[in-house]
């Protein structure tokens, strides 16, 4: 059996149960950290709108625009598996990720001050695990190998940015959006299972 075979069972359940973590114990963290979201909106207007541009690195039309990008780049490299893996892969985590608010059914944070109002369910954060599902993803698949580790570092960066400013705007709680990362980063490690497996020679 090879260590990469061995390394998925502990990684899927290390990443299960940080995610069912972030739901159980959220609480005791949130609200210090939403406080202090909170008085840099009142004292940094600079950064509360950088915030609300940065966020859209995570939302559905730049997501999905970029899982379309790279998949017709992967085809045009003639690597239509890995097309296909990066679509779906980005569609059914958005997917499941709804069905995730709706079972945990967790309320957003009511901030009067909040420039950025929605009406869906809280945990886990769409943002993060979406931000961070495509972007780690397509570095991954796309990123040509001499490229790939500085990618996939930029990813990281920015997953981390939308998530930070999905907190600062105060629509989700910190929770959220680490619970967001995990399921996210089931979503990568299971795309790039399928990717392994399609793929096995590909580097």
């Amino acid at each position: 059996m090879s260590q990469a075979a061995l390394r998925w069972p502990a990684g899927a359940a290390a990443l299960i149960l940080l995610f069912l973590a972030c739901f159980e114990l959220g609480g005791a963290i949130d609200p210090a950290v939403a406080a202090a979201a909170a008085a840099i909106r009142a004292d940094s207007p600079a950064v509360l709108y950088s915030a609300l541009f940065l966020t859209n690195l995570g939302s559905g039309p730049m997501t999905l625009g970029l899982a379309v990008v790279g998949a017709v780049l992967l085809v045009r490299r003639r690597q239509q598996s890995r097309a296909a893996i990066l679509l779906l892969a980005v569609i059914i985590e958005r997917l499941a990720v709804d069905g995730l608010k709706l079972f945990f059914g967790r309320a957003r944070p009511l901030f009067d001050d909040s420039l950025v109002h929605v009406n869906s369910l809280s945990f886990p954060s769409g943002h993060a695990a979406n931000g961070l599902t495509a972007w780690l993803l397509a570095a991954c698949l796309v990123a040509p190998p001499p490229y790939r580790r500085p990618a996939i570092i930029a990813a990281v960066v920015v997953a981390m940015v939308v998530g930070a400013t999905r907190v600062l705007l105060g629509v989700h709680w910190l929770s959220d959006v680490v619970g967001g990362w995990a399921a996210g980063l089931m979503a990568v490690m299971l795309a790039l299972a399928a990717d392994r497996r399609l793929r096995p020679t590909e580097q």
